[in-house]
Formats: structure tokens, C-alpha cells, sequence
């Protein structure tokens, strides 16, 4: 199984292990915010996502220096952007409207 968003991008091996290192890293993240006992740190599981993240990335872009041999950051980018930005404007926009009908609600009654 292959890994690539369009056929510009270069196509990397699926690796089931490192799925479940980062299931593992954001579990542990998870299991801090709520309050699990012995997960104080919870730093770590980010640390690990980012690493994690960090290789995935490397590993896309060696490989397009090595298919192409160059890389272009400009599309590199575009590509993350239609990848990430459904899911962040999914992701907030509830967060922004609630905040802009709060603001709203609170200068109607006179207070900034």
C-alpha cells in the first residue's frame, strides 16, 4: 500500500508501526488531559507525534530530491495546505463563531 495525496507526490510505504506509535503518543496525551494516573508528563507523547511527524515529512521530501531531484517547497506546502485546512476550518470554526456570538451578545448588553 501506498501513501500519496496526488500523483505530483512522491508515494511512500504505509508503516503499520508507525501508526501505532503515534495511536501510543496521542493516547498518552489523551490520557493526561483527562487526569489518568501516571500520566504527569504528557509532554512525551507530544514529543514523540513530532518526532514522528518530522520523519514523515524528511522521508517525503528525500524521496521527491531523489525521484526529481530537487524539491519544491512552494508545492510541497500547497500540498499540506489541502490536506490540513478542511480539517482546521472544520475543527474552529465552531470555536470562532461561538466567540464572535459571544462578543456580539455582550457588547448588546453594554459590556466590551
Amino acid at each position: 500500500m501506498t501513501v500519496g495525496a496526488s500523483s505530483s507526490e512522491v508515494a511512500i510505504t504505509h508503516r503499520g508501526d508507525i501508526d501505532g506509535l503515534r495511536a501510543v503518543a496521542i493516547m498518552s496525551v489523551v490520557a493526561y488531559h483527562v487526569g489518568a494516573p501516571g500520566f504527569g508528563g504528557g509532554f512525551a507523547g507530544v514529543d514523540v507525534f513530532f518526532v514522528i511527524s518530522g520523519y514523515l515529512i524528511t522521508s517525503l521530501l528525500v524521496g521527491e530530491l531523489r525521484e526529481r531531484g530537487s524539491i519544491d517547497l512552494l508545492a510541497f506546502y500547497a500540498r499540506r495546505a489541502r490536506r490540513l485546512l478542511p480539517a482546521f476550518i472544520r475543527a474552529s470554526w465552531p470555536s470562532f463563531s461561538r466567540g464572535r456570538m459571544s462578543s456580539n451578545a455582550r457588547r448588546r448588553k453594554g459590556r466590551t
